[in-house]
């Protein structure tokens, strides 16, 4: 009886809420009502009192968290294998930060919700990302931070759809998928794509780090954990657990669950692209946004430092993927994320030290990196054309604008009149104390094609005026930046000379979509671009280069 009319209030809540079902961690997959809820508001599947439950829905109803709390309930009165042991069953408290819509696109608004909820030892935030733009797909963030010293706790537990399920992960190791059936056990450290009925989902495993100085952090291996999977009543659960954590160490978890198919696993192509798109490796992608592994000349660095990327690589990656629903949702929660890094002056300061660029230019840390923001923005224009985010090409054009206006300040000349060109510094810092830096080939032709596609996407040519300067640059030192060897220089140096080191291939892809920008404008060909690339393409096909673009 007592069960009954629990069942009863769960129903009227979960009705009363059904339009905010995506808020505060609750995931609808398909047709099925699915949750991602703290566990500490999953009570504990080993014994749970009528007391607690029937507080918890009065909670839930007198403060606006119904659904979450009726979901908890719900699952807490199934059977189970103690998954949720490490927690207890006290209630955890969420509260509501914000919900807002962040873009609209072409398939409909998506909006932002983020949540936290403290106790004496740990405070746990959420940010979920959920509406039509998405698609059928919601993703899902959570930190845990550790207060003070933590013992281990689950975390999150997910509700996957019915029926019989698949596992793929990819292997760096052997470079080969490794498919297999879902059944109880655990899902080591890794990134994950799972497959139940109507349901799929992508997993990251909970990532231990400590902070470090300029905005850095340290991995901390021991400390991932990994996820646990368990069946009840022919539906899969996913419960995801940090481990005991020490004072200022924090844990960070992903997932992506979508009522339809989130990867053509069909399709070679798109399945390779998922080969690159992992977060467990060099990239890593945490609540505050994108990390990479930590070179070591940068300030600090050590073996498990990771520095934030302004450029964000396989966001933009995934920005160009119009077709693909995981891509899709990804790419446009991440970039909101990204958003918040950008500074009032318009780009996104790389906070860690540079040892060579403190050396060589007296630059600290905090420096703006000319092509790590232009990648940035240029995977807004791409998100923005092919999901219909005009929100996005309007945020890349403040950038813009910061870049024209840095070009007019922070260029050589080359050539005089009207064949007068620019080549733009790779570097500054707005301490005043730089001095004029090197300008890179591929930073520049980078810039300078991006500016075409802002031009492009926006019909503001005064962004293409800026280019054609650029462009005029490379003309007037064309014959400059060919090695006796055939390959291409590094860089045209604040002295004036050439420096070499440049990359296998990249600066050539640049040069490429820089020629085909152009072409489109000018109805040929550019003569000077196309001498450097038939300079660089016959180098790199003599020493056996591949991957570049055709």
């Amino acid at each position: 009886m007592i069960t009954q009319m629990i069942s009863k209030l769960i129903n009227k809540a979960i009705n009363k809420r059904k339009a905010a079902l995506a808020l505060c961690g609750i995931l609808l997959m398909s047709s099925t009502p699915a949750y991602a809820q703290s566990a500490a508001e999953y009570p504990s599947q080993q014994a749970v009192s009528i007391g607690k439950l029937t507080a918890a829905v009065a909670a839930a109803v007198g403060t606006g968290s119904g659904n979450q709390a009726s979901a908890a309930i719900k699952n807490a009165l199934l059977s189970a294998d103690g998954a949720s042991s490490e927690q207890g069953a006290a209630l955890r408290s969420f509260r509501r930060l914000s919900s807002e819509t962040v873009m609209a696109t072409d398939k409909g608004d998506v909006t932002r919700t983020e949540s936290e909820a403290s106790d004496s030892a740990v405070t746990v935030k959420k940010r979920v990302y959920a509406g039509p733009g998405l698609g059928d797909c919601t993703v899902y963030m959570e930190r845990i931070t550790a207060d003070s010293s933590s013992a281990g706790q689950t975390l999150t537990v997910f509700q996957l759809g019915e029926g019989q399920g698949i596992v793929r992960n990819y292997d760096i190791t052997s470079k080969k998928w490794k498919i297999v059936e879902l059944t109880e056990g655990t899902l080591p450290y890794g990134m994950y794509f799972i497959k139940t009925g109507s349901s799929e989902s992508i997993f990251i495993t909970p990532q231990a780090y400590r902070s470090r100085e300029n905005g850095m952090v340290e991995s901390v291996p021991a400390s991932n954990e990994a996820m646990r999977v368990s069946k009840q009543n022919g539906r899969f659960y996913i419960t995801v657990s940090v481990p005991a954590l020490s004072q200022g160490m924090f844990c960070d978890f992903t997932a992506l669950c979508s009522g339809s198919a989130l990867v053509n696993w069909n399709d070679a192509s798109d399945v390779s692209k998922w080969e690159n798109y992992r977060f467990t490796d060099d990239n890593r992608w945490c609540y505050d946004g994108y990390y990479y592994k930590t070179p070591s000349n940068y300030i600090p660095s050590g073996t498990n430092y990771f520095y934030k990327l302004p450029a964000a690589h396989i966001t933009g990656k995934m920005a160009r993927n119009k077709n693909d629903a995981a891509s899709r949702a990804f790419s446009l929660a991440m970039i909101d994320v990204m958003k918040a890094r950008y500074n009032s002056s318009g780009y996104i300061p790389s906070e860690n030290g540079s040892q060579w660029l403190q050396s060589t230019y007296n630059i600290g840390k905090g420096y703006y990196d000319t092509r790590f923001n232009t990648d940035f923005a240029l995977a807004m224009i791409n998100a923005g054309e092919n999901f219909g985010a005009k929100q996005l090409i309007d945020d890349a054009a403040v950038y813009g604008k910061f870049l024209v206006s840095y070009a007019a300040k922070r260029h050589y000349t080359v050539g005089s009149g009207e064949s007068e060109g620019w080549l733009i510094d790779d570097y500054w810092n707005e301490s005043g104390s730089s001095k004029r830096t090197h300008v890179s080939l591929n930073h520049h032709t980078a810039e300078a094609a991006f500016l075409y596609r802002l031009a492009d996407a926006t019909g503001d040519e005064s962004y293409a005026q800026t280019a054609e300067k650029m462009v005029k640059g490379i003309e007037n030192t064309a014959a400059k930046w060919i090695m006796p060897d055939g390959d291409l220089y590094y860089s045209y140096g604040n002295n004036g000379r050439m420096i070499t080191g440049d990359y296998p291939y990249l600066t050539y892809n640049d040069l490429l979509e820089l020629q085909r920008l152009w072409t489109k404008r000018h109805r040929a060909a550019n003569e000077a671009v196309s001498k450097l690339m038939a300079s660089k393409l016959a180098w790199m096909n003599k020493n056996g280069i591949t991957g570049y673009n055709k």
